[in-house]
């Protein structure tokens, strides 16, 4: 799933997706078509996400 933590509803919501994307096998994609304070929540959700 290739998901953008800015659009999905912030961080806690991405994090949500992320633990539906683990209980069903579904590989995790952070997207980051905005700035820079979105690409530090990208890199945030990929060292957080399970």
């Amino acid at each position: 799933a290739r998901i953008d933590v800015c659009n999905v509803g912030g961080f806690t919501e991405a994090m949500k997706v992320a633990g539906w994307c683990e209980a069903h096998y579904i590989d995790l994609m952070p997207h980051n078509p905005l700035g820079p304070v979105s690409t530090a929540a990208c890199v945030h959700l990929g060292a957080a996400a399970p």
